[in-house]
């Protein structure tokens, strides 16, 4: 008899592992709880190419900063498709920080090729980035980067549907001809 223990995927509780419940979708106490954990609404996640994982929010957010400069990239100028994998939203700083993640200021639409540079050539984007945003963006971005203040994964729903519904406001003033970039109000 074994004495090691497995952790439900459910409850989060340890047992030893000869009780527990092994399925395709993980370990559980019970098949009951391995039942309850299959009909819980699961986060969606995209992994693009490059392997970088992106919640619904990370997805709303760059529909927006995209459609909000016409699918045009900052930089170059190039006219992308709306349904284009060619067009990205670029972050000036990482998205490992969560409190400036889904802020507008510190998110660009750059083309593959003005991606590549941007992140490829640190000293020469960072020189074009506060020529083009401002050194007083670049140091509030720092500012919110370094609270304390954190965004808890609970609040990801809620920033997904905040910029769903910019984006079809983005999308109305398209289909009125309003001139690009088109502002829209930033979760953050």
């Amino acid at each position: 008899m074994s004495n090691s223990k497995r952790r439900c995927k459910h409850c989060k509780k340890y047992f030893p592992a000869d009780q527990c419940v092994t399925v395709p979708a993980g370990t559980f106490c019970s098949m009951s709880h391995a039942v309850e954990w299959a009909q819980q609404p699961k986060v969606k996640l995209e992994v693009n190419m490059s392997g970088i994982k992106r919640i619904q929010a990370d997805v709303e957010f760059s529909r927006c900063i995209r459609a909000a400069n016409g699918y045009r990239c900052f930089r170059c100028g190039a006219q992308h498709d709306k349904s284009s994998s060619g067009l990205h939203c670029s972050h000036n700083f990482s998205r490992r920080h969560r409190t400036i993640r889904w802020c507008k200021e510190n998110a660009l639409p750059l083309c593959y090729s003005c991606h590549e540079w941007f992140g490829g050539n640190p000293a020469d984007s960072g020189i074009w980035l506060e020529l083009v945003v401002g050194s007083g963006v670049i140091d509030t971005l720092r500012e919110k980067m370094n609270m304390k203040l954190k965004v808890s994964k609970s609040e990801e729903s809620e920033i997904a549907r905040h910029y769903r519904n910019e984006l079809k406001k983005i999308q109305e003033k398209l289909e009125a001809g309003e001139k690009t970039p088109i502002d829209f109000s930033s979760w953050q």
